[in-house]
């Protein structure tokens, strides 16, 4: 009887034992199967509240909190992978988390990169036109100038970026392409005082001041001196 019972005890042994392996292997393969595909690449069970960005920024907005129990997949990463995109296991994207808010046995800088923005282009800097400088004065417009210059509309629009409209204002500088010397009566020599600064000079002449600062090329913090000869533009 003893060794009846023995063999007993011993199968029943084995049958718990059989249990309690399939009881701890079989949640770990349903979860397994659901890694390494193009749409849940690493699966993740969160153990803690996690809130999810739009972008992978600090400064981007939470859209999204997750909590414990819910299951994503992390489905991209950044240049320097220290943030993670965050998707559902259908492939539709939750936002972003860092990176160190995750522990996975795959190396998240495996993920691709995706989110970024490649740098615009380099545009050449553009060289400043050359040529002969006007000052608008009332009354003026592109037609008048261009025909007191003796050269075309599109040539002066062109050389100026001027709008479709024509638009041009009082005291703007504009570059007359193809010109050598400025109409005579365009200028007028002033030599500074004691005293004088630029915003009194214009007011003087009735010229915006930043003009004649431009006019006789003169920089922040647009100190003058007495005995400086200035250019001042003038009607002609």
């Amino acid at each position: 009887m003893s060794i009846r019972r023995m063999n007993l005890a011993r199968k029943l042994v084995a049958v718990l034992i059989t249990v309690a392996l399939l009881t701890a292997f079989v949640p770990a393969i349903g979860t397994a199967k659901a890694q390494g595909t193009a749409a849940c690449p690493i699966l993740i069970t969160m153990f803690d509240t996690l809130f999810v960005r739009s972008g992978p920024s600090w400064n981007s907005p939470i859209v999204n909190t997750l909590v414990a129990g819910n299951l994503i997949c992390l489905t991209g990463r950044n240049n320097e992978v220290t943030w993670l995109q965050l998707s559902q296991q259908n492939g539709a994207v939750i936002g972003w988390a860092p990176a160190n808010a995750f522990w996975t046995t795959r190396p998240v800088s495996t993920l691709p990169v995706v989110g970024t923005t490649p740098p615009p282009p380099t545009v050449p800097p553009t060289a400043p036109p050359t040529g002969t400088t006007y000052v608008v004065q009332a009354g003026d417009t592109v037609f008048s100038i261009a025909q007191r210059f003796g050269i075309t509309i599109q040539a002066l629009v062109a050389a100026n970026n001027i709008g479709a409209d024509y638009r041009i204002y009082i005291g703007q500088v504009l570059v007359i392409p193809g010109a050598t010397q400025p109409p005579p009566g365009n200028f007028i020599n002033y030599t500074v005082q004691r005293g004088d600064y630029l915003v009194k000079i214009g007011q003087q002449y009735g010229v915006d001041w930043r003009v004649i600062a431009q006019v006789n090329n003169i920089q922040p913090p647009y100190i003058i001196y007495a005995g400086n000869v200035l250019r001042i533009p003038v009607a002609g």
